[in-house]
């Protein structure tokens, strides 16, 4: 009877271990719910790193022969189950014994550390499946003190796998963390944004990339028949990134051709991660050309920002081709010399004719701040550098470190009329002058809240064209940074070489207020701004006043002018 009872104990003990193994190891059955990236300083739990994983669903899973990868190293789980609805955490075996309090723990021999600054950590199942996988980075705590150290990063909703990115945040428990336990912060998210296109991108003349805003597991996405260009052409092959379940290859039959416009459309039934519907896409899609000095430009930088905000760098396409950003780099400068050079995005990236993009590492931020008609215009790069709110030179480069624009920023180039710079962006009035041409740049206005991130710059100006010799856009303006004719634009349309200038300005009394020019070399069709100050950078009251040019010409002739303009009070 004995002898029974124990064969019948060890086929049910099998079986149990056989039903949890080969049961419900679904992707994201079991889910990363919670990172101790940095355990110092020490906040009130054991100062060691951890990984939490939590069984989401109804049975439970056995872990037996299981790996974990945090970067490129691989560790195979030891026989552990994990119940349904259990938490669990992971840590080096040397860790082991001081978090047995807290709850289930598995040890393992030589687990990788965690990178502080972000990294892709994955579970795979026995069969070398993939079951979840996170990768953050620093911008996920959304606390300037908490990333220091001392806290976890806890889901929000560990039924809710459509974006990373908004799911997770720094604990709130005052121990900094909740290992084997609900999270601090755990919530249920409601999801009602719609499933979108963010951008298009190539992997090479045949073969395009689709970015959704959403984490897509429904393989009617790779339904070959769903997708096609110009009403006439289907995909040969879809795949979904394994890593980046977001993102989406279609493979053509057809090689595409530069300076020609494509249409990709999708049509079908379509449930992304969260609710199902029936979706329809269409975008615009282009083989990218070669880029040029001043094919794409830095067109707008916020340097001073509060705590809630983030720097930013945006970019526009100068030209009337389709280029792709993913061969360029940004660059800082110190004594004209690159001090600093980081690729801005690692996938192909199209970029449009006359289409911003901001560069930052946290957009997010950014938009909650600032309205833009364009918050899927962006490039989250975690490993930006600092802006100088003194002021630096920063640039972008394409193939290497060919320079294609090249800016230098300040404090002194925001409208006089602000006592207060934070928050507030450098924008570029026009497009198509100098880069290095600080009259070209102002601050954002007011009415627009002091930026104007992926979109058209609150202080932008269209210039005209015109025959005359010296002309102004407009004869008046009104420096109150309101975004309307908040600078005088003076457009000088040489006949011969200039070699100096002067540009001297009075009150109608002939008193001389500003050398706006002084004895400075210009371009034979060039164009100067005045913010309406004086030499001591004091907005002068509205009134008249008289402009007068001295230009010498590379044949020893000397033109001389006067103009008046009117600074007017709206």
């Amino acid at each position: 009877m004995k002898a029974l009872t124990i064969i019948l104990l060890f086929i049910l003990s099998s079986y149990l271990h056989i039903f949890a193994q080969s049961n419900e190891s679904a992707k994201f059955n079991i889910v990363f719910t919670e990172l101790m990236i940095d355990p110092t300083p020490f906040t009130g739990l054991p100062a060691y790193e951890y990984i939490e994983i939590y069984n989401r669903s109804d049975k439970p899973i056995s872990l037996l022969d299981w790996e974990i990868q945090i970067g490129n190293n691989s560790k195979t789980l030891p026989d552990t189950t994990i119940l349904a609805g259990e938490y669990i955490i992971i840590t080096n075996q040397n860790n082991y014994e001081n978090y047995l309090n807290y709850g289930k723990v598995i040890p393992v021999k030589s687990l990788a550390a965690l990178n502080n600054e972000g990294q892709l950590i994955k579970i795979l199942n026995e069969d070398s499946v993939l079951i979840d996988f996170v990768s953050y980075n620093t911008s996920w705590y959304n606390d300037k003190i908490k990333v220091d150290g001392g806290w976890s990063l806890e889901k929000i909703d560990p039924n809710y796998f459509c974006n990373d990115l908004n799911n997770w945040t720094a604990s709130i428990n005052y121990k900094g963390g909740t290992p084997c336990q609900i999270n601090s912060v755990n919530n249920n998210i409601n999801d009602t944004q719609e499933l979108e296109v963010l951008r298009l991108g190539l992997d090479n003349d045949s073969s395009i990339i689709v970015y959704f805003n959403k984490f897509i597991t429904d393989k009617n996405i790779i339904n070959q028949n769903n997708w096609i260009i110009n009403k006439e052409l289907n995909p040969i092959c879809c795949t979904i990134d394994e890593i980046h379940p977001s993102i989406v290859y279609l493979k053509f039959d057809y090689s595409f051709i530069k300076n020609t416009s494509y249409v990709l459309e999708f049509n079908g039934d379509l449930n992304d991660c969260y609710k199902e519907g029936s979706h329809s896409f269409r975008e615009s899609i282009c083989l990218p050309d070669s880029i040029v000095f001043n094919d794409i430009i830095i067109n707008e930088i916020l340097f001073d920002c509060s705590d809630d905000n983030a720097e930013f760098i945006e970019l526009y396409n100068n030209s009337n081709k389709c280029l792709d950003i993913a061969q360029m780099k940004l660059l800082l400068f110190e004594n004209d010399n690159i001090n600093n050079a980081i690729p801005i995005s690692l996938y192909s990236y199209i970029f449009f004719p006359d289409d911003y993009v901001i560069i930052s590492k946290s957009p997010k931020s950014i938009f909650r701040k600032y309205f833009s008609a364009n918050t899927n215009k962006y490039i989250q790069l975690e490993n930006i550098f600092v802006l100088n709110n003194e002021g630096a030179t920063i640039g972008i480069s394409v193939y290497g470190f060919n320079i294609i624009d090249k800016v230098y920023y300040s404090p002194d180039m925001h409208s006089p009329s602000l006592t207060n710079h934070k928050d507030v962006s450098l924008e570029r009035i026009n497009p198509k002058e100098n880069s290095l041409n600080k009259y070209n740049w102002t601050s954002a206005s007011y009415t627009v809240g002091y930026a104007t991130p992926a979109y058209k710059n609150s202080q932008y100006l269209n210039h005209k064209e015109e025959n005359s010799y010296i002309y102004f856009d407009k004869e008046y303006f009104s420096p109150d940074n309101n975004g309307a004719d908040d600078v005088l634009t003076i457009n000088l349309n040489l006949a011969k070489t200039p070699v100096s200038a002067n540009i001297y300005i009075y009150t109608e009394n002939g008193i001389l207020i500003k050398k706006l020019i002084n004895n400075q070399i210009i371009s034979k069709i060039d164009k100067i701004y005045w913010d309406g100050t004086n030499d001591d950078s004091i907005i002068m009251p509205p009134t008249n006043y008289i402009l007068y040019f001295e230009i010498a010409s590379i044949d020893g002739s000397v033109y001389k002018e006067k103009k008046i303009c009117y600074l007017v009070k709206k």
